[in-house]
């Protein structure tokens, strides 16, 4: 299954990506899930081969995921692909695409589910899930919000 998301941020690239990468806003846009880091790097901007596990609620259960960051282009692409998991696979491609002043931020999750017909369902709570991150990122990255993620970085 594909899920994908465009979303368009009035943000630097270079911005974007970063925060996009962040584990502690990535903490921030998933309370609703009550995610939580149960090993790996546990907070920062994660970079090419670091994993992180997260431990999350979804459909009224625990689920653990285990992700490696395999591919790292920066400031246009990252990808984290599942090391261990409830999927038989699962990855998560994050684009960053300049466009004017603004940055296009395309994220593609391919995956399937060992239990095939929820598949659809799956893609659907994904989806969401991620508007609703997106909808964060952008809040965060036209603001001063994202400061308190990315201290280091000027205007």
């Amino acid at each position: 299954m594909l899920v994908r998301v465009e979303t368009l941020i009035n943000a630097p690239a270079e911005r974007c990506f970063d925060l996009a990468r962040s584990i502690d806003f990535h903490l921030y846009c998933a309370r609703s899930t009550h995610e939580k880091v149960a090993g790996g790097v546990t907070s920062g901007l994660l970079s090419l081969h670091q994993e992180v596990e997260w431990r999350a609620r979804h459909f009224f259960l625990w689920f653990s995921l285990r992700v490696r960051i395999t591919e790292f282009v920066p400031p246009v692409f990252f990808q984290d692909s599942m090391v261990q998991g409830p999927f038989k696979s699962f990855r998560h491609g994050h684009s960053f695409k300049p466009k004017d002043s603004a940055t296009e931020m395309i994220d593609e999750v391919t995956f399937e589910s060992p239990f095939l017909r929820l598949n659809q369902r799956i893609a659907r709570h994904l989806e969401e899930f991620l508007k609703d991150r997106n909808a964060l990122l952008k809040t965060a990255l036209e603001s001063d919000q994202w400061r308190q993620y990315l201290p280091q970085q000027e205007n």
